[in-house]
């Protein structure tokens, strides 16, 4: 089904690249095994202009029992990515991102939102910012939670739909369905080359 060009996207434009992290990678209890497939998207994404990037990563606690409630169960199950037990470079950008991550431009989150705890909206606000294209991972989960954030700050806000991945086929085909089908009004998904094509 062809789906309408995109509007132009101006210059209060900010690419919010989701926890593109090494703790996703092979090797790890929590490999995402789509991330590599989606890499160079992304990274096609945050070259395209660099200074409009921002990368979260998302940040295990040092031990379970320094967060509570069921983040706590949370992380008693998942005690291997613990930064008391993980490898240290579990929570760095992948590299070809990494190297693209200036001063300024990674916010690190303790939560599945990105604005939870963190100083992102006042980051983006003060960037004057009016449209969010999100890219990373996992479309079901951290990158869901970012888009409904954005959507109730009143942001435009487009998904890279081929820049995004999750470890779970079946529920990142339904999100993307379920952005499609219920949030026309405030939310578009679009290819990364549609992408480029509005965004001169």
């Amino acid at each position: 089904m062809a789906h309408p060009p995109l509007d132009r996207i101006g210059p209060h434009t900010a690419h919010l690249c989701i926890d593109m992290q090494n703790m996703y990678l092979p090797g790890s209890p929590w490999h995402a095994p789509w991330i590599e497939r989606v890499l160079p998207n992304v990274l096609r994404l945050a070259q395209h202009h660099p200074s409009c990037n921002v990368f979260t990563r998302f940040i295990p606690p040092h031990r379970s029992t320094e967060r509570s409630g069921r983040w706590k169960k949370y992380f008693d199950q998942w005690h291997a990515l613990t930064q008391a037990e993980a490898p240290p470079h579990y929570i760095e950008l992948i590299d070809p991102l990494r190297a693209l991550a200036s001063t300024g431009s990674v916010v690190d989150k303790p939560a599945y939102c990105p604005f939870y705890g963190t100083g992102l909206a006042a980051l983006l606000q003060e960037r004057h910012i009016d449209t969010v294209i999100l890219s990373g991972t996992e479309t079901d989960v951290c990158v869901a939670s970012a888009v409904f954030a954005c959507i109730d700050h009143g942001w435009r806000t487009i998904v890279a739909a081929d820049a995004v991945c999750s470890s779970a086929d079946e529920t990142h085909d339904k999100q993307l369905r379920l952005y499609r089908s219920r949030f026309s009004l405030q939310l578009e998904v679009a290819g990364i080359d549609d992408i480029f094509q509005a965004w001169r």
